[in-house]
């Protein structure tokens, strides 16, 4: 008795306000035939599917419904649970007999299911919501014990247009829709939930062929719940895929943006089978292959990695190797941006493998958990560049850290390999780079010196000032990122630094009158006062810039000036109490940029100063010209230094 008040007072409140005639509703534990409405549901799903129409809602009461025999034929409809305190389920047959869920209707159309359960009475993979030719969307549903949701009929290629799921759980139930969709069809699942408890081969493999397709916010838990996907263009976000004994993710996509996920404990991350992937933010840890990237007949062509960490630590499940064969293998043109190898060192544990000309910029390989024992690049054919790369850490005896095989060629510049131990096997060339042992091979300009690392025992491989690794690099710009590992601009100074980090130059610091730079101005001849002079139409009037303790020599020097028609200086900027100038509209008296060549002066100021002249025009009567000097020159270790000095100009 209880438990009916309880569902009529839940019905009244649900339904106050619904017309009759769009409202039908199912109680698995009704009496007699019943006519859909509150008082009187119907028994079965079938009942209120042949009373409704397109359009119509049907609302299903918590219990065991049988939903094996249901066809909702051409009809657009909403199926919504109500559930006070128990789930509602929708179950094949109980006699165990194959039961399928059909939903089809016109493609303009939309089906939604909504807070239902779907489950195998038997567990055994019989029951089935099968979808065609019309949208669908899916929401707070669950498919388990077997339950699929899948194309329908299988092989015919009819699949729903446009799909949407979102905050569903398939929990030993699988999502299949593998047929070639048509062009045009989208599909968006976000904030799901998927698992599998079988190993061996996975009968809980979900399958999204789309020709557009985002995966959102979604979590992929093992060991067998491997999602396979295949767009023109899709993209994957802020997923996790942990523990699965065979793959977490595989893409057959022509086009995929795989953004901010993680793959933790795989046998294998991420299966790339088509071209043109790009991977950013993307996180792999204890995976016995991180990454492989390849077709079934040819190289995954156009990969791209950008600010990637794959990692191994001492964690190893009964299920994976002790060894590790690879972080990522590559089998295809590669670029890689901005990423961290870390554990190299632990038992067969390599970064890289890799069969075809790649560009690898940027990047730090550590072995932070002993001597390589094997090779932390396998570079297998093409033309490897490695370029501002930070190699770090001991490699064991008979092994060296970067292996090029008689079809590949290496070639190394601006990074840093700092360790004990064989570095480069192989072809190669090393130019601009820090290599402890020396180099002897093809290239130059190299250094065998300390690079002087922040704090190296705790992972910080940033250069401290003063390193010799400043800018020592080749600033060739064919290959170049325009940003470091730690997304900073990848020049900060005159040039490049070695190694994955650029050390970023010190904020400029503007001085003022107190600095070795003197402003001093003359007219007609005569020496001026220290701030301001009043001048007329006619006077000539000279400037020398001078360093008098010679401090600036040799360092670049500009001469800016403005016109102030109300004869008073502008304020200065927040910060920089000793600038005058609008910067933005301030013009060039004098700047080493256009100075080549002039009295043989080019590189910066000279001892003997810079000495300029010119008459006052007429017309600026009650006006300010204010210029001021600017001289650049460096710190040692800490960026650039700005001394200044400004002059106003009255005319009378």
């Amino acid at each position: 008795m209880t438990r009916i008040l309880a569902r009529a007072l839940l019905l009244g409140l649900l339904v106050a306000s619904l017309e009759a005639q769009s409202a039908w509703y199912v109680d698995p534990d009704a009496s007699g035939v019943g006519n859909g409405s509150p008082a009187q549901p119907y028994l079965r799903i079938v009942d209120a599917v042949a009373a409704a129409g397109t359009g119509d809602t049907i609302y299903l009461l918590e219990g065991l419904h049988e939903g094996g025999d249901v066809d909702l034929g051409q009809k657009n409809l909403a199926i919504v649970g109500l559930s006070a305190t128990q789930p509602v389920v929708i179950a094949n047959p109980t006699t165990g007999a194959t039961g399928v869920f059909r939903i089809g209707g016109p493609a303009t159309g939309v089906t939604r299911l909504i807070d239902l359960v779907f489950e195998s009475t038997t567990g055994a993979y019989d029951f089935h919501v099968e979808a065609r030719d019309t949208g669908l969307e899916l929401s707070g549903c669950t498919f388990r014990a077997g339950a699929s949701l899948r194309a329908a009929p299988p092989g015919t290629g009819s699949v729903p247009p446009v799909l949407t799921i979102d905050h569903c759980d398939f929990a030993d139930g699988y999502l299949v829709f593998p047929d070639a969709p048509p062009v045009g069809s989208s599909a968006i699942v976000s904030d799901c939930q998927f698992s599998g408890t079988t190993t061996g081969y996975n009968p809980h493999e979900t399958v999204l062929r789309y020709d557009q397709l985002t995966l959102d916010g979604c979590q992929s838990q093992g060991p067998s719940s491997p999602i396979t996907i295949a767009a023109r263009a899709g993209l994957v976000r802020n997923c996790q895929f942990e523990n699965q004994a065979l793959v977490g993710l595989r893409s057959e996509a022509t086009a995929l943006t795989l953004r901010d996920c993680l793959f933790r404990r795989c046998w294998l991350g991420f299966q790339l089978r088509g071209p043109n992937h790009l991977l950013e933010g993307v996180v792999f840890e204890d995976c016995f292959i991180g990454l492989e990237a390849r077709t079934y007949s040819a190289p995954a062509a156009g990969t791209r990695l950008a600010g990637c960490r794959f990692e191994t630590t001492a964690w190893t499940p009964t299920w994976l190797p002790a060894q590790r064969t690879g972080m990522a293998l590559a089998y295809g043109d590669v670029v890689i941006d901005r990423s961290r190898f870390l554990g190299l060192g632990r038992p067969g544990c390599r970064a890289l493998e890799l069969d075809a000309s790649s560009l690898i910029r940027d990047c730090l390989f550590h072995a932070d958990a002993g001597p390589m024992t094997t090779p932390a690049i396998d570079c297998h054919g093409g033309l490897i560049h490695l370029v501002g790369c930070s190699f770090v850490g001991d490699v064991a005896s008979g092994v060296v850290a970067i292996q090029a095989l008689p079809w590949a060629t290496v070639a190394l510049r601006n990074s840093i390999l700092r360790g004990q131990g064989s570095w480069i096997g192989g072809a190669a060339s090393v130019d601009h780079c820090d290599v402890e042992g020396g180099w002897s091979g093809a290239g130059g300009h190299n250094l065998d010196l300390d690079p002087l690392f922040v704090d190296p025992a705790a992972g910080d491989f940033r250069l401290a000032a003063g390193s010799p690794c400043l800018d020592a690099g080749d600033a060739d710009a064919s290959d170049l990122a325009p940003i470091d590992l730690d997304d900073q601009p990848r020049v900060a100074g005159l040039y490049v630094d070695l190694g994955a980090y650029e050390r970023p130059a010190a904020a400029i610091q503007l001085g003022g009158s107190g600095d070795d730079l003197s402003l001093e101005v003359e007219r007609n001849g005569e020496r001026l006062g220290q701030e301001s002079a009043p001048v007329t139409a006619g006077d000539l009037v000279r400037v020398l810039i001078r360093s008098p303790q010679h401090q600036v020599d040799g360092f670049p020097v500009w001469l800016l000036g403005q016109l102030h028609p109300d004869g008073q200086r502008p304020a200065a900027p927040v910060g920089h109490p000793s600038v005058h100038l609008d910067l933005a509209l301030a013009e060039s008296l004098y700047d080493p940029a256009l100075a080549a060549g002039v009295g043989g002066w080019l590189l910066g100021l000279s001892p003997a100063g810079l000495d300029l002249s010119g008459s006052v025009p007429p017309g600026l009567v009650g006006q300010a010209y204010l210029i001021q000097a600017f001289a650049l020159f460096p710190l040692a270790g800490n960026g650039w230094y700005a001394a200044t000095q400004a002059y106003d100009l009255v005319h009378g």
